[in-house]
C-alpha cells in the first residue's frame, strides 16, 4: 500500500511544473545527473532527492552541536 501511495505521489509531482521555469527544446547539460538524482526537467521533481538528503544532514549537524535535542532511541524523534 505504501509503495503504491509513494508511486502515485511521485508521478503526480513529476507532472507539476515549477513556477518560472520555461522548458526549452535545446540540449539539457544535466541529463545524466537528472537520471541519477531522479528528477525531471522543469517539474516539481527537478530537485530530485536532494532536499531530503540535505534536510537529514542539517538535522544531524544540529543534533551533533546540541542545538536541538534529539533522542535517537525515541521513535518520536
Amino acid at each position: 500500500m505504501w509503495t503504491a501511495i509513494t508511486l502515485l505521489v511521485y508521478l503526480v509531482t513529476s507532472q507539476i511544473p515549477l513556477y518560472g521555469v520555461v522548458k526549452s527544446p535545446e540540449a539539457d547539460p544535466l541529463y545524466w545527473m537528472r537520471a541519477i538524482l531522479a528528477s525531471n526537467k522543469g517539474s516539481l521533481m527537478e530537485l530530485g532527492i536532494s532536499p531530503i538528503i540535505t534536510s537529514g544532514m542539517i538535522m544531524q549537524v544540529l543534533s551533533a552541536f546540541k542545538l536541538i535535542d534529539v533522542d535517537p532511541n525515541s521513535r518520536d524523534d
